[in-house]
């Protein structure tokens, strides 16, 4: 007799009848993938000391950053950002991180995203190291 027959003959397989077999499993935690049309753009009013100006996306749950600014140093200027990099999808909260390395506000500077413009006159001289604000991406 055939060696492979004479194995299976010992060995019988178990076959489920009427089930399919289950499709890959969602990994618990996982985000789905953020879609576009992102935002692209945030603007940085600068007055005095833009050198301590700085600020951080997160995301609204987890707190994990999703986007930084970069360093500043003309002072009395507006600064258009290009935030492409962060995937900040519409119809989403975040989180702005508005920080100051001297824990003494942004001195009439600000950001203005979509708009409404955060952390100017309520970050002024003696407002400590960090103020945070959420807010929602509106659809363009």
């Amino acid at each position: 007799t055939d060696p492979k027959k004479r194995w299976e003959s010992c060995n019988p397989r178990k076959k489920k009848k009427g089930k399919k077999p289950k499709g890959r499993k969602k990994k618990k935690g996982r985000t789905p993938k953020r879609v576009g049309p992102f935002l692209k753009t945030v603007t940085i009013n600068t007055k005095v000391l833009p050198e301590k100006m700085s600020w951080k996306i997160l995301k609204q749950k987890s707190r994990k950053t999703l986007c930084k600014s970069r360093k500043y140093d003309k002072w009395y200027s507006t600064i258009k950002e290009n935030v492409k990099r962060c995937k900040l999808s519409p119809g989403v909260s975040y989180i702005l991180q508005c920080l100051d390395k001297f824990n003494s506000g942004w001195a009439g500077g600000s950001i203005t995203i979509q708009g409404v413009t955060y952390c100017g006159e309520s970050f002024k001289f003696r407002a400590g190291h960090k103020l945070e604000r959420v807010f929602r991406v509106k659809a363009s």
